[in-house]
C-alpha cells in the first residue's frame, strides 16, 4: 500500500475559533489533508484557553491543532481580505466556524468565496443552523448538549441532569462535518461541482440521541436518566 494518506492531495483552510472547526479540521489533517489555520492578529482563542500548558502553549490549542500550519490575517481589514482571496484559489475546503452573521459581514461567505473558486467546498459550521428561531445566537458545547436533550438522559437515576464529561457536541459536529466534507470531496471528483455544507451542532446531537429517541416515538413518554 502507498504511504501516502488518503487526503494528502488537498488543502483545507480553517477559519473558525469554535472549537468544532478546529476538531474538523484535526480530523482532515489526521488523514493526510494539509490544514492552515487563519487566526486572528490575536491569536486563536484556545491558545489562552485553560489552567494547563506545554512549554508555554495552552494544552486545549495543542491538542485541537496538530498537523496544522498557522497562519495570522485580520479579516476585518481589506489588506487581510486581499491575501485571504489570494490564497483562496490553492484552497480545496474551507472551514467557516465564525459567529452567526460574520463571515458574510467579513466578505469571506460562500457566495464571495466561490466567485474566486467556484469547486470550493465550503463547510458552514453553527450552532443552530442558518435558518430558524435560533439562527443568530451564538453556541457552545454546554448549550448545544442542553438544547438537544443530551444533558436530560445524563445523571443518576431521579437525579438532576448532568453534563456529559467530554466535548459531545463539538466532537459530534465535527465528526459529521468531516464526514460530509469527505462526501464532498468524492462528488467534487466524480463531477467537478463544489458545494456549500451547512451544519449545526444541534443536527449532530439530535442524531446522536439514537435509537433512545425512538422510544419517545414510541411511547410519547419524556426519556428517563438510566444512570450507571
Amino acid at each position: 500500500m502507498p504511504d501516502e494518506k488518503l487526503l494528502s492531495a488537498y488543502r483545507i483552510l480553517e477559519v473558525s475559533p469554535l472549537p468544532a472547526g478546529a476538531i474538523c479540521g484535526l480530523l482532515l489533517g489526521d488523514m493526510g489533508a494539509e490544514v492552515i489555520k487563519l487566526e486572528s492578529p490575536a491569536g486563536d482563542p484556545a491558545r489562552h484557553t485553560g489552567l494547563y500548558t506545554i512549554q508555554g502553549e495552552a494544552a486545549l490549542f495543542l491538542s485541537l491543532n496538530r498537523n496544522k500550519r498557522s497562519l495570522r490575517l485580520d479579516l476585518q481589514k481589506e489588506k487581510g481580505r486581499a491575501l485571504f482571496y489570494r490564497l483562496l484559489p490553492t484552497v480545496d475546503v474551507l472551514i467557516e466556524g465564525l459567529g452567526p452573521g460574520e463571515a458574510r459581514q467579513w466578505q469571506i461567505d460562500y457566495d464571495t468565496c466561490r466567485k474566486i473558486r467556484n469547486d470550493i467546498i465550503y463547510l458552514s459550521l453553527s450552532g443552530f443552523g442558518p435558518t430558524g428561531p435560533y439562527a443568530a445566537r451564538p453556541a457552545h458545547d454546554p448549550l448545544i448538549q442542553a438544547a438537544s436533550g443530551l444533558m436530560a438522559l445524563t445523571g443518576e437515576h431521579g437525579g438532576p441532569p448532568l453534563l456529559a464529561g467530554n466535548a459531545a457536541a463539538d466532537f459530534g459536529g465535527a465528526a459529521f462535518s468531516a464526514f460530509a466534507v469527505c462526501a464532498a470531496l468524492f462528488h467534487r471528483e466524480r463531477s467537478g461541482e463544489g458545494q456549500l455544507i451547512q451544519h449545526a451542532l444541534l443536527d449532530a446531537m439530535l442524531y446522536s440521541l439514537l435509537p433512545r429517541e425512538g422510544e419517545v416515538l414510541a411511547t410519547g413518554q419524556e426519556l428517563e436518566r438510566y444512570g450507571t
